[in-house]
This record gives structure tokens, C-alpha cells and sequence, in this order.
């Protein structure tokens, strides 16, 4: 379906008085390019908060029409290699830019003044760079919260260090796991036991967990590229802690609509029903799959997420708002619900000291 500007506009506004009232949270952000790890930046000159891969000109984004379910600018005939390359650059264009300036450019669009960060570990490696330049970049400012990536190197004894070493050298306030892109293997031994051990660190720690849920198709290894699912993550303990687990995507990423009907919602109802301290977010699932989410989830139970920046925040809350419109009378509360006093449950309000950073204005690009 085509939003054209005046359905823009007036979701924006609808989204804007909600905001009002409530700190809008956007839980599911990449600040750097997780697929292909593209990450070379060197800080803007012109732009305060800005940093910038090469030499493009930064403009601000503004709200404007667009397809709420986009379809993919690769043709599906392509060559594997000719995939890869076109990928390569739309994403390179796509994070050309990050940094506090970039994101909350996008998200104020929405009236989104709070964003969770998360970097991702790559199979063999531990993501302290991405740590070190997000903590560099992001960490003196509180809208932003800062996530670890659990590295599959790691010997489940050992994460609970790791961890509590992140949590002073970088001030993490969230634990992150995906399966997929870091190379976990949840039908092995090892794998289960390295994620449960994460479970039991966030007991420790008091941090919630979000997970990855659902296959990375971009993969070439077969394997890695189902760690993710549903069926892999119910071998998981959840009960270990007491803290949130959020299962980004709700488990649906890359699932298309029969298989999340007929396999994937059952399985995260059960999983669900099975541990209460489990949440879903609702990052890059196509209207269609949201709307199967909203009536099968309880959506005191859902957080607002967007992948951004491979779909923006603004554009994310416009969709979901689209969807909530179709099914309750009252969309106005479940969204706030959703995007606003979930995400307080699970990531905890914020303090007097950060009312002012929160609501100061956004100064324009001279």
C-alpha cells in the first residue's frame, strides 16, 4: 500500500500527541552496518553528533510518501555475486552516515526520544570496536542505550566477565545475542550452554536480553544461517533469569506469512506462555505478519522496534500505527503502550536529571 503525504502527516501527528505524554522508544537500532560490518567513519567537520563514511553531503531526512511494504530493489533473477554487490552499496548508502545526529534526525520525525543500540559480534571475533566507537559516539548521552553483542569465542564460564568488563569499559546497559550473524550454534552443546551462561549474567548484572529471531537468508552457510530460529531458541533456558528477553522480530525475520502462520506464531505462543518474562518486538515484519502479531500477542507484551537504519524509525512507527488503527478503537493507548510504557518496564524510566536532554530541540542543519 502507497502513504502518501497526507496519510504521512496525519499519522505523524497522531504519533506526535502520543508522544507527548509518554518517552517513545525505538528498541531494535543498528547504529552500524551488522550484515557486512561496514563501519569506517571518521567524525563529520560540519555536524556536531555526526560521523560519516567518506565524503557524501549529510541532508537531514524529512517525512515523505512511501510503500509501507517495500519490495526488494534486487532482482530476484540476479546473479549471487551481483546480489552481494548491489546489496553492498545500497547498504554503504544507507549507513553512510551515524551517530546521535543521524539517529535522532530520524527518529524525532516519530517524537522517538530514546533508542536501544545494538552492535553484533561476527563469528570469531568479540565486537569491542563497535563497543568502543558506539560508547565514543553515543555514550554520553542518555536517549541512547548501549548493548553488548555476546562473541561465540567465549567459554560459557567466561561470560560473566566479559560482560561485567563491557559494563565499566563501555557502560552497556543491554545484552544483545544473534545467533545467526555471530555464529552461535543453539543445537550444540557449547552454543546452548555459552546463551544459557548469558542468561544467568543477566540475573547477575540486572540487564535485559534482546535475541535475534528467525533465519539470516543473506548467510551463505546454511547452517548459521537457521541458528536463530524459533525451533533453536526454545532450547534456550529463559527461566535461568529474571530479568526481560525481548525476541527481536518476534521470531518472524525473513519468515513469509504461512510459515510464520502455520509454524513460527504457534511456537512463539508457546514459548511465551511457557516463560513470562518473554517479549517480542515488532522490527522488520511486513504489515501483513504485524497484524497476525497483534491478534495473537498481547500487546502489553510487544515493543516497538524498527531495525533502523534499514528502515527508519519514523517509517516504522507509521507502520505499526497503520496496523493498530485496523484492529483496536483505541489505537492512540496501545500504541503508546507499545512504543512508550512497555519499553519503561523493560528498560527502566529515565531519571529527573534527563527530562531536559530529553525534550531539547533538535537544531536545524545552517
Amino acid at each position: 500500500m502507497w502513504m502518501d503525504e497526507a496519510s504521512v502527516n496525519r499519522y505523524l501527528s497522531i504519533i506526535l500527541c502520543v508522544a507527548q505524554s509518554v518517552t517513545l522508544t525505538d528498541c531494535h537500532v543498528h547504529p552500524f552496518e551488522v550484515i557486512y560490518d561496514q563501519s569506517d567513519y571518521e567524525p563529520n567537520p560540519q555536524v556536531d553528533g555526526l560521523y560519516s563514511n567518506g565524503k557524501i553531503n549529510y541532508v537531514p531526512p524529512i517525512p515523505a510518501p512511501f510503500e509501507l511494504d517495500a519490495m526488494s530493489q534486487i532482482p530476484p533473477k540476479a546473479s549471487p555475486d551481483l546480489a552481494k554487490r548491489m546489496l553492498l552499496l545500497a547498504l554503504r548508502c544507507t549507513y553512510a552516515h551515524t551517530g546521535p545526529r543521524y539517529c535522532m534526525d530520524q527518529a524525532i520525525i516519530a517524537g522517538i526520544r530514546r533508542l536501544i543500540l545494538l552492535p553484533v559480534a561476527r563469528p570469531g571475533r568479540s565486537a569491542e570496536a563497535q563497543l568502543k566507537k558506539i560508547a565514543s559516539y553515543f555514550g554520553k548521552d542518555p536517549r541512547f542505550r548501549l548493548g553488548y553483542s555476546l562473541e561465540n569465542t567465549l567459554e560459557p564460564n567466561e561470560v560473566e566477565e566479559d560482560v561485567r568488563r563491557n559494563m565499566d569499559s563501555y557502560g552497556i546497559q543491554v545484552l544483545k545475542l544473534h545467533p545467526n550473524l555471530s555464529g552461535h550454534d543453539l543445537t550444540s552443546r557449547i552454543g546452548i550452554d555459552r546463551v544459557n551462561a548469558l542468561m544467568d549474567t543477566s540475573k547477575k548484572v540486572n540487564l535485559p536480553v534482546i535475541i535475534h529471531g528467525g533465519p539470516s537468508p543473506v548467510l551463505k552457510d546454511a547452517n548459521s544461517g537457521h541458528y536463530g530460529e524459533l525451533e533453536n531458541l526454545e532450547n534456550i533456558d529463559f527461566g535461568r533469569t529474571n530479568q526481560t528477553v525481548v525476541i527481536a522480530h518476534a521470531g518472524f525475520y525473513a519468515l513469509n506469512y504461512e510459515e510464520v502462520e502455520g509454524r513460527a506464531m504457534p511456537l512463539i505462543k508457546k514459548m511465551m506462555k511457557k516463560n513470562a518474562n518473554i517479549f517480542v518486538d515488532s522490527s522488520s515484519l511486513t504489515t501483513k505478519v504485524l497484524d497476525l502479531l497483534i491478534k495473537n500477542i498481547d500487546y502489553k507484551k510487544i515493543l516497538f522496534g524498527s531495525d533502523s537504519f534499514y528502515e527508519p524509525s519514523w517509517k516504522s512507527a507509521i507502520k505499526l500505527y497503520w496496523v493498530l488503527e485496523k484492529n483496536f478503537k483505541n489505537p492512540e493507548e496501545v500504541f503508546s503502550m507499545i512504543a512508550g510504557r512497555n519499553p519503561e518496564r523493560v528498560f527502566e524510566k529515565r531519571s529527573h536529571d534527563d527530562v531536559a536532554l530529553f525534550h531539547k530541540q533538535i537544531s536545524p542543519i545552517s
